[in-house]
């Protein structure tokens, strides 16, 4: 694992995105900074014991790199403290920084707490920058370095997987964590059951990095993310192969909320005219599919999916049958009660200071002024749930069954079954820097990507 720490963590131009030695400020100079950083997600998401990017000008006088564990709090006469903690350093130039957070913070149990960072180059200190640490911000490691785009991947020996499928073990890279129970991983779209996550814990020599060994379930996208406590990783991908079930495949997907440009008909879902003001999201989504199954095909999937939702099919040919799972938001959730949600606290962005301190709506209960009208009526065109969920979520599943026959063409839109082609749920932001979030919807059929469209919501921010 040593040999593998170095080339992987400690050349963070790898696994941090470095930038390239720039010209540096005159010594002395006071340290700005801008914007705080997930290490792994460039999300806004912190937590204690994650690995974060601290980006600003003069943050150091020189470009240096640690090379060896433990790693040092004083890198070229560079300290960062985080709520008064001094910060493991691995990277330090003018421009950018990567620190770990260090594990000693406090760790909120619910409200995320503003907490600041404060970077000292060459004597002086920067003004204290906060940002609002969660218990839990997880995230995982990519090939490009910045959160999106294949995720790092190995196989049980620890060589780079790329190209996998059901029952492989393969070993992913995350930080964020905190405590790892509880905690989900998706591969595929499917969820990993705890008897296939085999190992789950900071790997040794690796500061602030987890190591998550599972056996993969059977994968019907190539998607891989990673949910806590109501917050949710960036999505990175996987190596899939596309299965061979079928042909003459056509398919279409867009967003009833945020809406499609042009708006997707017959809704015409207005686009909101004001940067959205609650850390909850609605994602509402139709998609359209066509296809041949071939004779003699085996079982394969349609899945259509986003950030917060998804409609899978189980298409069984030999048996001529389909079922579909579909989420949708509860009927509490359409009006703003998330009390009994994974989403507890809601934090309301329309009263966050510019130090991030913010406040949480009582109870967890939006107001429905406070609710974008688009999303009111985005919500109610979907389907109630019929399996509502069995443990406190913002969700439940429409399972619907179908005819779906060897040899026969299957068509599916929401003229011919709105309760499968609709489907939505609610996504969890933190409050952070950035003046949208844009997500992609996706239709995969046997494990081919036939459709995507991108949606972007505006967001009040810091």
């Amino acid at each position: 694992m040593k040999s593998f720490f170095l080339p992987l963590v400690a050349a963070s131009a790898v696994v941090l995105g470095a930038p390239a030695a720039r010209a540096q400020p005159a010594v002395g100079a006071q340290a700005t900074v801008s914007a705080v950083l997930n290490g792994a997600s460039y999300s806004a998401l912190l937590s204690p014991g994650c690995w974060a990017v601290i980006y600003g000008s003069g943050l150091a006088p020189s470009t240096l790199t640690a090379t060896n564990v433990p790693l040092p709090t004083d890198l070229g006469g560079v300290t960062v403290t985080v709520g008064g903690v001094k910060a493991p350093l691995l990277y330090v130039s003018a421009g950018q920084i990567n620190a770990l957070i260090p594990f000693e913070v406090p760790a909120p149990s619910q409200l995320p707490v503003a907490t600041s960072v404060v970077v000292t180059s060459a004597g002086t200190s920067s003004a204290a920058y906060n940002v609002p640490l969660t218990r839990n911000a997880p995230a995982l490691f990519t090939a490009n370095a910045q959160g999106t785009g294949p995720a790092l991947v190995f196989d049980a020996h620890f060589r780079p997987a790329g190209t996998v499928a059901a029952g492989d073990i393969v070993i992913l890279y995350a930080t964020g964590l905190g405590p790892t129970d509880p905690f989900e991983i998706y591969a595929g779209d499917g969820l990993v059951g705890p008897a296939s996550v085999l190992f789950a814990g900071l790997a040794p020599g690796f500061p602030g990095i987890y190591q998550l060994n599972i056996k993969l379930p059977a994968l019907v996208t190539d998607r891989l993310f990673i949910r806590q406590k109501g917050w949710q990783s960036n999505i990175a991908r996987l190596g899939i192969a596309a299965g061979q079930n079928t042909s003459n495949v056509t398919g279409s997907i867009a967003g009833i909320y945020p809406p499609g440009n042009p708006n997707v008909a017959p809704y015409n879902i207005p686009a909101t005219s004001v940067p959205l003001s609650t850390s909850v999201l609605l994602e509402a989504a139709v998609f359209k599919v066509s296809l041949t199954i071939l004779a003699g095909a085996q079982p394969f999937t349609v899945a259509a999916v986003g950030e917060a939702g998804a409609t899978i099919l189980a298409i069984n040919p030999a048996a001529g049958t389909y079922q579909a799972s579909t989420t949708s938001p509860t009927a509490a959730t359409r009006v703003g009660d998330f009390s009994q949600s994974e989403f507890v606290p809601i934090i309301d962005f329309a009263n966050c200071t510019a130090t991030a301190d913010c406040i949480r709506f009582p109870g967890s209960i939006v107001p429905l002024s406070r609710l974008d009208p688009g999303a009111v009526a985005a919500a109610r065109t979907l389907s109630l749930p019929n399996l509502p969920p069995g443990t406190p979520a913002s969700t439940g599943l429409v399972f619907t069954i179908g005819s779906a026959k060897a040899g026969s063409t299957f068509t599916l839109d929401d003229q011919s079954d709105p309760s499968v082609a609709r489907f939505g749920g609610w996504l969890h932001l933190p409050y952070g820097p950035f003046a949208t979030h844009t997500g992609t919807l996706e239709l995969f059929v046997d494990g081919k990507l036939v459709a995507s469209a991108d949606t972007s919501y505006p967001l009040l921010h810091r």
